[in-house]
């Protein structure tokens, strides 16, 4: 059978999220797979370059039950308020987990996370708190909120935000005030330049970018996945980084590795094979073997297929039949 994708639904503490669930190929009715979910970054959405879709292809073309799906206020799913809050994403990444482990496709035990960004800082920190998960693979991660936002913002328009978080937070509390809005590139200031442009078509289409709640500087300083990445250990990890990358230094993925249990492993892309936070983005959804996309997901599923088979390890090359002593 080929790969089967559908739209589906489900809640997190009472919000409707959209997302898309596959089938593998050869699946057949009855088995149950284990299944990988995959975590768009910071204002992403499922559909943002179909990069979610061609992974969640990828993978379920090697056996795997694919899920993604966009964070409450987000894309297609419900949400009064888009609000970055990488908490609230743990919520609903546990959420999907919980509705992953009821599906008949899915064996319940055998479920990884695949997150990139923001969404590897929410795949490493879910891990480690959530026994459920399996496996984790974590791109570019963000391990500390604070830390990432004051390199991304300058000192002088550092303290401006905080000025600005705090009286939003004080009108709210006095007047019932509306939250207060911004720019999401006017919180990752280093990223317009390089980033707003090349995606300013996305932005238009809200798969990216656009306006979110002031408060999502608070909620986003406030997260810290390194704090509890020690509590990730007996389950495989892999992190991997671009050591080019300025949107979130290395230094973020190599402080998760270095706190994180065994068993773990670590790949720093070389400068001169990746072009930043993006540069090995580029190809998604092209059949191509040899575009940045293919040759970073290449490895990793590789990775995954020898530490998180689609065949349990108890059952890979067991041979049934009776004791014989020769």
């Amino acid at each position: 059978m080929p790969i089967e994708c559908e739209d589906i639904a489900f809640y997190s503490e009472g919000v409707k999220l959209w997302g898309r669930l596959c089938r593998p190929e050869g699946y057949q009715p009855g088995e149950r797979r284990p299944a990988v979910v995959n975590l768009v970054g910071f204002t992403g959405t499922y559909d943002y370059k179909g990069s979610s879709a061609d992974l969640g292809d990828r993978l379920a073309r090697e056996g795997y039950v694919t899920l993604g799906f966009d964070y409450r206020g987000f894309g297609r799913s419900e949400g009064r308020h888009r609000i970055v809050n990488p908490m609230m994403q743990v919520k609903d990444t546990q959420n999907a987990i919980t509705y992953l482990q009821s599906r008949p496709e899915v064996d319940p035990k055998r479920i990884a996370l695949w997150g990139r960004s923001l969404g590897a800082g929410i795949a490493s920190y879910t891990g480690a708190v959530d026994e459920r998960v399996g496996a984790v693979v974590s791109y570019a991660a963000v391990a500390d909120g604070y830390r990432w936002l004051r390199h991304l913002i300058p000192g002088p328009d550092w303290q401006d935000l905080m000025k600005a978080v705090e009286e939003d937070r004080r009108v709210r509390v006095r007047d019932n005030a509306p939250p207060r809005t911004i720019g999401a590139y006017e919180i990752a200031r280093k990223r317009r330049a390089d980033y707003v442009a090349e995606n300013a078509d996305d932005e238009k289409l809200g798969h990216i970018g656009g306006e979110i709640l002031l408060e999502s500087a608070q909620a986003i300083a406030a997260f810290s996945a390194e704090s509890v990445i020690h509590y990730m250990s007996g389950r495989p990890i892999l992190f991997v980084h671009a050591e080019a990358d300025a949107t979130v230094p290395p230094a973020e993925t190599l402080s998760l590795y270095e706190k994180c249990g065994e068993p773990k492993a670590l790949w720093i892309i070389p400068a001169g094979d990746s072009q930043g936070h993006y540069g090995m983005f580029k190809g998604q959804n092209d059949p191509s073997a040899d575009t940045p996309w293919a040759r970073l997901t290449r490895p990793i599923i590789r990775w995954l297929g020898e530490n998180f088979p689609v065949e349990p390890p108890e059952v890979r090359g067991v041979t049934r039949g009776n004791f014989r002593a020769d």
